[in-house]
Order: C-alpha cells, then sequence, then structure tokens
C-alpha cells in the first residue's frame, strides 16, 4: 500500500518539482506495464500457435510460426531471408514494397530490448510519452543535441547531490571556440588522462563528458559525448554545439563535467570545470587552442556549484495602500514604528511589474515567452501568489502589470518577504523555464514601498 506524502512543509516550487517527478513516475510505471502486458500478450500467441526451432526438421507444406497448411500452388507461402523459413502470408510484416519479415524475426530480441533499457545507464533517455518538435530556428542546441530531446530525471538528480564521489584527478583537455558564420559555440572535447576509477573495485571507468551552459540547468541545455569504455585515458574528439548569440554568452558560464557511466544507472562524478564565458576572448588564437584544464571537486553544497553571477534586471514598484476608512492615518504620513504598533490596519500590497531587460534567452533571436510570479510569504508562513500575463515572443519584457496582494496587516507585511521569480514559459505543458529571481524583505530594500530596478 502506498504511502501518502505530506507536501504542505515544502515551498511552491520544492512541491511542484517534487511532483512533476512524481507524475513522470506515474507516466513510466503506466508505459511499463504496458510493454509488459504486450510481451506477455505476444508470448502467449506464440505458445498457441508455435514455432519452427533449427534444431528440427519441418516439412515446407506448413507455415513456421501458425503452422497452417500451405498449397502446393495458390497460398504456397515464400522463405524468409531472416530464418530461412517457408511462411504464409498472413505471417508476414512488411517493411516496404518488397521487404518483409517473419513476425519472428522482427520481433526484437532480449540482447536488444536489454540494450536499449541500459544504453543510457548514466542518466536519463527516458521517453515520457511525449518529444516536443522544434522548428531549426528555434532549437539551440544542434548535434549531440538531437540525442537528448527527452526529458531527464535521474541527470537532474546528479546536479543536485543524488550522485556518487571518486577521488577526484586527472586532467581533460578541450578549447571553446565561437563560429560567427553559424551563430555557434563549439566546446571541442579532445581528450581526458589520469582520471579516478569510476569503480575502485572492479579497477573500471567508463568515462563520458557533459557540459552545461550555465545559469541554465534543465535537461536542454545539456549535452554529452559518447561513453568510452574501460579507460582512464579516453580519447573522445567530439564537438558539441550550442546556438546562441554572442552577445548573450557574456551572462553564461561553461560548465564541463567528466562521468564515470556504471551499471542500473549508476554515476559517479570524476571532476569538473567551470569556465566563466563574460571574460572570455573569443578573437584570439590562444582561446581557440586545445589546452589542459585539472578537474575539480564539487562543493558540499549544490549552492556553491552554481555561481551567483547577473542573470538581467527588473524593474518594479512596490506600495502599501491602506483602506478608505484609514486615509486620515495615511495622510498623517506616521513612521515605520508607529504603524507597525496599529494591529488592526489592514490594507493590500501593490506591487507594479514594469519590465525587464537583459534576461538569458536560449534562442538565436533572444526572444522569450516570459511572465513574473509574486509570491508574498507572511510570517505564519501562509502565502500569497500573484502572476502575470504571458508575453510571448518578446525580445523586450514590458509587463505593465500590477499585482495586489489584498487582507495584509501591515505589521504582518513589516516581517514578511515578497518573493518575485521571473520564468520563460514551455509549450505544450512542459516545465517552465526559471529564468531569476529576487526576494524583498525589509532591510534589503525600502520596503514597504519604492521604485526599484533590482537585478536578478
Amino acid at each position: 500500500m502506498a504511502e501518502k506524502m505530506d507536501l504542505h512543509f515544502l515551498k511552491e516550487l520544492e512541491r511542484e518539482k517534487v511532483l512533476e517527478v512524481l507524475y513522470r513516475d506515474k507516466i513510466l510505471r503506466a508505459a511499463e506495464e504496458e510493454r509488459i502486458r504486450k510481451l506477455k500478450s505476444e508470448l502467449k500467441e506464440i505458445r498457441l500457435k508455435g514455432t519452427k526451432s533449427f534444431s528440427q526438421q519441418y516439412t515446407d507444406k506448413t507455415c513456421a510460426r501458425c503452422q497452417k497448411s500451405l498449397g502446393k500452388i495458390l497460398n504456397s507461402g515464400a522463405v524468409c531471408k531472416g530464418c530461412s523459413h517457408r511462411i504464409c502470408a498472413k505471417c508476414r510484416i512488411v517493411m516496404s514494397a518488397r521487404v518483409w519479415k517473419c513476425t519472428l524475426t522482427k520481433a526484437p530480441s532480449l540482447p536488444i530490448l536489454f540494450k536499449k533499457a541500459t544504453a543510457n545507464e548514466d542518466e536519463d533517455r527516458v521517453d515520457f510519452g511525449r518529444v516536443e518538435k522544434a522548428n531549426s530556428t528555434d532549437t539551440l542546441y544542434t548535434g549531440a543535441a538531437k540525442r537528448h530531446s527527452t526529458c531527464s530525471i535521474s541527470s537532474t538528480c546528479s546536479e543536485v547531490g543524488n550522485f556518487e564521489n571518486a577521488r577526484v584527478s586527472g586532467e581533460i583537455e578541450f578549447c571553446i571556440v565561437y563560429n560567427y558564420k553559424t551563430s555557434c559555440l563549439e566546446i571541442r572535447i579532445k581528450a581526458c588522462k589520469n582520471l579516478a576509477y569510476g569503480d575502485e573495485k572492479k579497477k573500471k571507468c567508463n568515462p563520458y563528458v557533459k557540459t552545461y551552459l550555465l545559469p541554465d540547468k534543465s535537461p536542454q541545455s545539456k549535452l554529452k559525448t559518447a561513453i568510452k569504455k574501460n579507460t582512464t585515458n579516453p580519447t573522445f574528439s567530439e564537438t558539441l554545439r550550442y546556438n546562441i548569440d554572442r552577445s548573450q554568452l557574456e551572462t553564461r558560464s561553461m560548465q564541463v563535467s567528466v562521468w564515470h557511466s556504471g551499471t542500473l544507472k549508476r554515476k559517479v562524478f570524476l571532476g569538473e570545470v567551470i569556465i566563466p564565458l563574460d571574460s572570455w576572448k573569443f578573437e584570439e588564437d590562444s582561446t581557440q587552442s586545445y589546452n589542459w584544464y585539472q578537474l575539480n571537486s564539487k562543493p558540499d553544497r549544490y549552492e556553491d556549484c552554481v555561481p551567483v553571477q547577473y542573470n538581467g534586471e527588473l524593474h518594479v514598484k512596490v506600495k502599501f495602500v491602506l483602506p478608505l476608512q484609514s486615509s486620515k492615518i495615511q495622510s498623517q504620513q506616521l513612521s515605520v514604528e508607529d504603524l507597525q504598533n496599529k494591529m488592526t490596519i489592514i490594507g493590500q500590497l501593490n506591487v507594479m511589474i514594469i519590465g525587464a531587460k537583459n534576461l538569458p534567452s536560449l534562442k538565436p533571436d533572444g526572444t522569450l515567452n516570459s511572465f513574473v510570479k509574486g509570491c508574498l510569504i507572511l510570517p505564519d508562513n501562509r502565502q500569497l501568489k500573484q502572476k502575470t500575463p504571458v508575453l510571448k515572443k518578446k525580445s523586450c519584457q514590458q509587463w505593465n502589470h500590477q499585482l495586489v496582494f489584498s487582507g495584509v496587516f501591515l505589521c504582518e507585511l513589516l516581517d514578511s518577504c515578497l518573493d518575485i521569480t521571473v520564468w520563460d514559459h514551455a509549450a505544450f505543458g512542459l516545465t517552465d523555464r526559471f529564468l531569476g529571481g529576487v526576494r524583498l524583505e525589509r532591510g534589503k530594500y525600502d520596503y514597504p514601498g519604492g521604485n526599484r530596478v533590482i537585478n536578478l
């Protein structure tokens, strides 16, 4: 019997992530049950119909699959090129106009099914029944990105600490080149040397390289190389490409990490390198040549893995409005300390979201489907939430939308905080991409009133 999970103690974003994982797990379980049901049905059908074996002798007068009698002239069947047995017309699977296979030859074998199930032991490759097809003009990642269009749960977990650590050692050789003709950022991974063993007991290492264009940690930002088997000095010679405008690289960092691919989706972290691109000199020949970089270990906390950096600016106006019956008190212009003692004063907090600039975009033209969420967290952990409409395909974000939080005590407001986050809306029910956020609280800004331009 499944136990109920209490998520009330989590914040909204944390609850969304947990529910998203549970929803994907539900879909995955349903798909797996459907696959098992089909396999059982096919196995039962084969047992009922029977099939011929290479070890036994059969005449050509019966079908090798359904054991149906064949004629000498009409309905005589044909020989399958896969198994060399005579097959009737009903037991054929037509591949093209002149190519067909019997039901047994066309069915995937157990090694093939096992290979498909474990081809990506290191992380995702889990198809949840929905793959979004994007236009070429809207696709950020090319080349190896086509192999990673499905969502990744385990890869996301590996970035938040759900992975094994090996003794970090060794170096990685790569170069970062920007191709102005194709507007592509190219990460040319050449080789690694002196890597630690991913499996220390068996002295095995199956390394591969994974990259993220920070601050985006979504599955769409992930590219990776092929896996090299049983070596601590692998040679990759692969190029990972990001379609992104040159001006947008000033707010990005390149994370290059090395991982060991073990059995049963087991991943072992072998080291990483993070290179800020704001000061990277793409025009110089020295930066375009291959260089060796020492692999570093991850910090103890996930917050330290992602460098705090500039993600844009948000222009807001915040004002606390008293009701009409308290207009006399409002006209007296009392100090904040005096108003804090007025326990009965209830008003509303108006947050005018004016606009934003320099937001990190994943598209070459810099457009976003952006919107803003506001969450007022009161001292008793009660949350009041509002959000703006979505601005579709806009490179200049101007909402001019007011978020209204009603029924707020002024004394509570002084001990509350306001979280404002900016998101890129995803189509087809996919997860919205987080662009940046800021927390307004007493002492940090002139809260609860003022006109501010805030760095995200």
